[in-house]
């Protein structure tokens, strides 16, 4: 996503609280082959729905994602675990 490339991916793990479905990428089903080569040739075929998804996947990536957050917030967890 911080690179602007929309993510097709599978409902599973982190990637579920990661990937908006629709809006910075598309999250099909496990083990859902003919859902994952529908998604990307949806991003492949249409340049509007491809680029608009990654310029939103990467503004969330840099709000959301970077080394700083993820470091402020172990932090806090561990102030707050100390305390």
């Amino acid at each position: 996503m911080a690179a602007g490339t929309p993510v097709v991916a599978t409902r599973s793990g982190a990637v579920v609280e990661t990937v908006q479905d629709g809006k910075t990428g598309f999250l099909v089903d496990k083990n859902n082959a003919p859902a994952l080569a529908e998604a990307i040739l949806k991003l492949l075929e249409n340049d509007e729905i491809r680029e608009s998804m990654g310029r939103a996947g990467r503004k969330r990536a840099f709000e959301y994602f970077t080394w700083e957050q993820a470091a402020d917030q172990t932090l806090q967890l561990y102030e707050t675990l100390c305390n």
